[in-house]
């Protein structure tokens, strides 16, 4: 009995794991599964301790922990790049404030400045996004680049929907020379940050935000920015 139970308790997880996963975004479905796994381990890993193994349920739930971004509670590092938990970046423009998390590779966003000012990008629907991207293409900076990243990641398609309507092609805004503190603030490093750290923090958010990975051409180009502007700061 014990073991059929166990047997429908997987099976489950992986049924729901799946459906979740099925309308989750490609972009954090990487992020999704360790999380899965890590909720798997650490259910393993109980079962493990409730039959006499735990010798063995201890290694698998120490790796459940780091899975899950937990493994600061029992002091080891996590198994994916020794970042610290819930590690983010942030890049700023006139308009927009954009956060991204090291981790799970989710974006995030604050208006800045407009009608929205003061409202999160996840609070509007795509009208009013449409509506802030009118906003950002008129300012000189690249406020219309950064929101065109967040679309990208939270709204694949939104071109063909924006382009029905719109005579113009998106993401003509010219670029703007970037400071060290940007460039610290793209990496998510402090001021002290050695030429090892820039290097671990640009490796880190390009597996996340590289084109090819589902990110954008635009939060690769700063990211490879912040690191050449740093690392020639440090040499």
């Amino acid at each position: 009995m014990p073991n059929l139970l166990f047997a429908a308790l997987i099976l489950a997880l992986i049924y729901f794991g799946i459906r979740h996963l099925a309308s989750a975004n490609p972009r954090q479905l990487a992020g999704q599964l360790r999380k899965i796994g890590g909720v798997v381990a650490i259910i393993v890993s109980l079962i493990l301790t409730l039959r006499g193994g735990a010798v063995i349920a201890a290694p698998v739930f120490l790796f459940g922990l780091g899975l899950l971004g937990l493994g600061h509670l029992v002091g080891m590092s996590s198994p994916f790049g020794g970042k610290s938990p819930g590690q983010k970046s942030s890049v700023r423009t006139k308009i927009i404030e954009m956060e991204l998390d090291h981790d799970s590779a989710a974006m995030e966003g604050a208006v800045l400045a407009g009608r929205f000012a003061g409202k999160k990008l996840s609070e509007l629907d795509l009208s009013e996004l449409f509506e802030l991207y009118e906003l950002c293409r008129k300012s000189p900076d690249q406020s219309a680049r950064l929101l065109e990243a967040y679309l990208d990641h939270a709204h694949p398609g939104w071109r063909d929907q924006y382009g029905g309507d719109q005579t113009h092609k998106p993401g003509s805004s010219p670029a703007t020379e970037m400071t060290r503190n940007e460039a610290l603030q793209i990496l998510g490093l402090d001021g002290d940050a050695t030429r090892k750290q820039v290097i671990a923090a640009h490796r880190r958010l390009m597996k996340r935000y590289h084109p090819d990975a589902g990110g954008s051409d635009y939060l690769a180009a700063k990211i490879n920015e912040a690191k050449d502007l740093l690392l020639a700061g440090s040499s």
